[in-house]
């Protein structure tokens, strides 16, 4: 099994999902929900749609309950405690009105509810969860693979590949990847079936990952080599004729090809077999 560390990295992630959900603010009747999820100790950023181009920068940042103003403009709230104030940045490019949070070195006292308005304009409110993720999975492995990372099949048969993701909260995502797309994605464990496997996948990599898809965070991986037993092909002859002369040797060739590993050739003369067996000479 291989795999990346689950060290603390440098980030920027997020997925966002939106809603719809009731309001409370005047003559507004709805607010815009958001879900951002980010991996402990990344950069987090936090988008707000609202756009500003005024020199007054009204669009503010709160964290919500209780209310807590974090930004107001491009002004980091002066009286937040240092440790968050260090962290807090705005992001975005200012003359398109673009006024973004973003969240350094993020943990899990972070997460929560945050509100981006637009002060001119009623009702112009989003409100985006925070999700953090501290705990990573620790490890990956796909079945029926030993230390030399091949995948043992027979064409003509089902293959079944199945991956494990062990740890991670929430539970993270397993993607498989047959060679290099993406087959199936499942919660902790992903099963896929070769139905029947042929022999366009003798050779090619089979590869499992494990992390989170909403933030394109796949820290684990593990990968193997799919090794199929190949049927033969239909034997031949040297020649569609043979001559000799009683009493002399028979001499007749014939070969197999196509096959892992080779193919053992039986004789039969007449509907007996041979009394000698041939030597096993299967070009694979």
């Amino acid at each position: 099994m291989s795999g990346v560390s689950n060290e603390t990295r440098m980030f920027v992630y997020f997925a966002i999902f939106c809603i719809l959900e009731k309001t409370g603010h005047q003559n507004s009747g709805f607010t815009k929900v958001e879900a951002v999820s980010g991996v402990n100790g990344s950069t987090v950023q936090l988008k707000c749609p609202h756009r500003d181009t005024s020199e007054t920068k009204q669009i503010d940042w709160f964290k919500k309950f209780p209310d807590l103003k974090y930004v107001g403009g491009t002004n980091i709230n002066p009286n937040l405690p240092s440790d968050l104030k260090n962290r807090l940045a705005v992001t975005g490019d200012q003359s398109k009105g673009e006024y973004h949070l973003s969240i350094s070195d993020v943990r899990k006292s972070d997460e929560g509810t945050y509100e981006c308005s637009l002060s001119s304009t009623v009702g112009a409110v989003t409100t985006i969860k925070l999700t953090v993720i501290t705990n990573l999975p620790s490890s990956l492995s796909m079945e029926n693979v030993g230390v030399d990372k091949i995948l043992n099949g027979i064409e003509g048969n089902n293959l079944v590949i199945t991956c494990h993701a062990n740890g991670g909260e929430p539970k993270p995502d397993v993607k498989l990847l047959i060679p290099d797309s993406v087959v199936k994605i499942a919660k902790e464990t992903v099963q896929y079936a070769l139905e029947p496997v042929n022999r366009f996948y003798d050779g090619k990599n089979v590869t499992c990952l494990a992390g989170y898809e909403e933030i394109s965070y796949y820290p684990l991986n593990d990968s193997a080599k799919i090794y199929l037993k190949l049927k033969p092909n239909a034997p031949t002859f040297s020649s569609d004729l043979v001559q000799t002369e009683e009493t002399k040797p028979l001499l007749i060739s014939c070969t197999s090809t196509g096959s892992r590993p080779k193919a053992s050739i039986y004789w039969l003369l007449g509907d007996r077999g041979a009394k000698d067996k041939a030597a096993a000479q299967s070009n694979s």
